[in-house]
């Protein structure tokens, strides 16, 4: 529901699809009824093949509400070789590791100039940068809006489904009821930490989760050429300073390293092909720079085979190569 009216899915990712096309239009000056969109090779949340068609069908179907009468799809780590492809003298075995915002992207592909880029194997995870955001919230953050905070007679801790809240700024505002203000304040009245319940009830009423996860988005990416950074974030009464190493932040989504480790060399292994003989590593997205990504590929496949393929702009480049040859 916004401004009470309610949205699908589909319908609101068609509101961008068509600005995106008429935008377009008056570039070109003309009308456009064909669009090749990306997609990753796993959506997030997908545990089936049958999840993947399902999403990829909604997007079809946003598209075709934005006015779009010819909907194609290329995965996304495909679209970066495709574009890299471009700039081969030679033939190559290459790894794309497309790691963005939502997903991490994999794909082994024999490239040759002037042909085009032949699969030998896709796989990936849904997991990226906005689950990097997650962790430092959950591991960082959470004490200072009431995570340790007890309350009344009892020292009763704060309700999990309250503080778990924040580390998902999208369902922060399902908390925005009468009914949890009430609740927050009555532990206000007699707790170990007031300031931090209030932090809390701000967070949530004054709807900064979205804001909140902006500030941590910018100093995980600080971390990528610093060993520490400030995380600052103020707001009505909410004053929060908190100092995170890059070592922390490592250790906060050591998990998740740990399954885009095992996806990669799951990915290679059916492609046939061992890491020796892998002769670029072509990685695009803006996650693909966190160094300890980087010093894990490394490890795996050699020095001096890390290829960046323009990290925000790779994919829709190879998206327009793959709709200029249709």
């Amino acid at each position: 529901m916004i401004y009470g009216k309610e949205y699908s899915l589909e319908a609101m990712i068609a509101l961008y699809l068509r600005a995106a096309r008429e935008r377009a239009e008056e570039l070109v000056g003309d009308s456009i009824h064909d669009v090749v969109l990306g997609r990753p090779v796993h959506f997030v949340s997908a545990e089936t093949d049958a999840d993947d068609q399902r999403a990829e069908s909604r997007l079809r179907q946003a598209a075709k509400l934005a006015g779009f009468s010819q909907v194609s799809f290329e995965f996304e780590p495909v679209a970066a070789a495709r574009h890299y492809a471009q700039s081969v003298s030679k033939a190559q075995n290459i790894l794309v590791y497309d790691f963005g915002g939502g997903t991490l992207d994999l794909t082994v592909m024999h490239v040759e100039p002037n042909k085009t880029p032949d699969i030998l194997s896709i796989g990936g995870v849904g997991i990226a940068g906005d689950r990097f955001d997650q962790r430092i919230v959950e591991n960082a953050l959470l004490p200072h809006f009431g995570s340790t905070v007890t309350w009344g007679d009892k020292k009763l801790p704060v309700p999990r489904n309250l503080v778990e809240q924040v580390t998902a700024w999208e369902g922060l505002a399902q908390l925005a009821t009468p009914e949890t203000r009430g609740f927050l304040q009555r532990m206000q009245a007699d707790c170990s930490a007031p300031a931090r319940l209030f932090a809390l009830e701000s967070l949530i009423f004054n709807f900064y989760g979205f804001a909140l996860f902006e500030t941590v988005e910018g100093s995980k990416r600080r971390l990528s050429t610093n060993n520490f950074d400030e995380i600052r974030f103020t707001g009505v009464d909410i004053d929060l300073w908190h100092l995170i190493t890059r070592t922390q932040f490592e250790q906060y989504a050591m998990t998740e390293w740990r399954l885009i480790r095992e996806a990669i060399n799951d990915t290679v292994k059916r492609s046939g092909l061992t890491p020796e003989r892998i002769d670029a590593v072509v990685r695009t997205g803006g996650s693909s720079s966190i160094p300890f990504g980087l010093e894990m590929l490394t490890e795996l496949f050699g020095e001096g085979k890390l290829v960046v393929e323009d990290l925000f702009t790779g994919v829709t480049a190879g998206l327009a190569i793959r709709a200029w040859e249709q």
